[in-house]
């Protein structure tokens, strides 16, 4: 056999072996070793933009919930979040 048959295979077990361990650490630091931000720390207010659905809006309304005060910023004008 050919050896760079050889080398080829050696060269795809690492990528896979590359690939697999950055996934697993990957996931290993944010589930476990990673700590919580602690917002309230980095000051008294935040600024939220597309808040008036979706992923602005559940933001805004959990950074509300530690105690912030909240900007929002959208292009539809509301007058209270939900």
């Amino acid at each position: 056999m050919c050896p760079c048959v050889e080398y080829l295979g050696y060269a795809a077990a690492l990528y896979l072996s590359y690939k697999v361990l950055s996934f697993v650490m990957g996931n290993l630091y944010c589930k476990v070793l990673a700590r919580p931000l602690d917002v309230a720390r980095l000051g008294e207010w935040a600024l939220v933009t597309g808040s008036t659905d979706g992923i602005g809006k559940a933001y805004a309304l959990a950074l509300a919930k530690k105690g912030l005060n909240i900007v929002l910023v959208s292009r539809c004008h509301i007058t209270q979040l939900d």
